[in-house]
């Protein structure tokens, strides 16, 4: 069973109303659970297709829910990390 299916996040009916596509739940889970990531770290996290993350990563960029900072040891790559004040917002926030 893959990583991500085992992880216990709990995502209230909030992130619902959040009208965010399936693709985009699935990489907020990962980011909620875990450490900042890069695109490449989350197409193997996710197993979905590098350009389905990149539309999750746009449609979190979109609402506000993600943080994007360079790559310190490769400034070609981008990490993106919770906003943690767009994900309470939803109903994410840790209580």
């Amino acid at each position: 069973m893959r990583d991500y299916l085992r992880l216990k996040v709990h995502v209230p009916e909030a992130m619902n109303a959040a009208k965010l596509p399936r693709s985009s739940k699935k990489v907020l889970k990962i980011l909620y659970s875990g450490c900042a990531m890069t695109q490449k770290d989350l197409v193997k996290k996710t197993s979905l297709h590098p350009r389905t993350v990149r539309y999750a990563l746009k449609k979190l960029k979109e609402q506000e829910l993600l943080i994007e900072k360079l790559k310190v040891n490769d400034l070609r790559q981008i990490i993106y990390q919770i906003r943690l004040t767009g994900v309470q917002s939803i109903g994410l926030g840790k209580t």
